[in-house]
């Protein structure tokens, strides 16, 4: 009786499973982690590391409005970017003007700390091809997995101006997504043609939006690991952060 009871009930949940559509497991994601409102926030610190082969890199973010500041240091040195009044250019070590298009860089790395599937909605033609494949194991996690394609060929000049690197990932390769079954949250991606793993983990919430506190990035056999120290919103950042100093 408990055998065909467990039957009943495996049946019924791979029933459910594909009665879900791809497009509506994505929406539920994009909801359940409360993307859409990370746009709300008016300010945005972030306090990060990235530990690489050995070497750690300290990194703060600050975001108002359409303005970014990114505070690098490493090995003694200390590199300031900043994208204001569309404009971008670089502090430190030394004050250079940059070229716009090259302000994509660093809103893709920001992109990577904090994905946000409702940027990535914006960012790449629509409507998406969204396919629910199965459930797999990811990196020791029982996840659903999504195929995300753009619904036409994308060009890579435009790909490559994409403040969202999933844009451009997209461009060239098949990228799946991995969604926690119980939660809707996403848990990684892979980007097939980059061999590449994004591993989300130690996830957080501060006003409704769910964040991951780690991000394990696995490319290629090399490991390097993002840690969210602090993540603060909706705080007094002055303008002077984002001026010509």
């Amino acid at each position: 009786m408990k055998k065909f009871i467990l039957l009943i009930v495996l049946v019924f949940a791979t029933n459910n499973l594909f009665a879900e559509t791809g497009k509506e497991l994505l929406d539920a994601c994009e909801k359940a982690m409360g993307h859409s409102k990370f746009a709300e926030f008016k300010t945005c610190k972030i306090e990060c590391s990235l530990n690489q082969m050995g070497m750690n890199i300290g990194m703060t973010i600050y975001t108002k409005g359409k303005n970014t500041r990114m505070e690098m240091s490493m090995m003694g040195m200390e590199m300031i970017y900043v994208i204001a009044d569309s404009t971008f250019f670089m502090l430190k070590p030394n004050f250079q003007e940059l070229p716009f298009e090259q302000s994509a860089q660093v809103t893709g790395q920001i992109s990577m700390v904090i994905p946000n599937i409702t940027e990535l909605k914006k960012d790449i033609q629509q409507p998406l091809n969204v396919e629910l494949v199965g459930v797999e194991d990811f990196h020791g996690k029982s996840a659903k997995k999504l195929k995300i394609a753009s619904p036409a060929p994308i060009d890579n000049s435009n790909a490559s101006l994409s403040t969202d690197p999933m844009a451009s990932w997209l461009a060239d390769s098949d990228v799946f997504l991995f969604i926690d079954p119980v939660t809707n949250w996403l848990v990684g991606i892979t980007v097939v043609d980059e061999k590449t793993d994004l591993v989300f983990d130690g996830m957080k919430r501060v006003k409704g939006y769910v964040y991951p506190s780690t991000i394990k990035i696995v490319q290629a056999g090399q490991n390097a690991e993002i840690n969210i120290n602090k993540l603060e919103v909706d705080i007094d950042l002055p303008d002077s952060l984002f001026a010509r100093e």
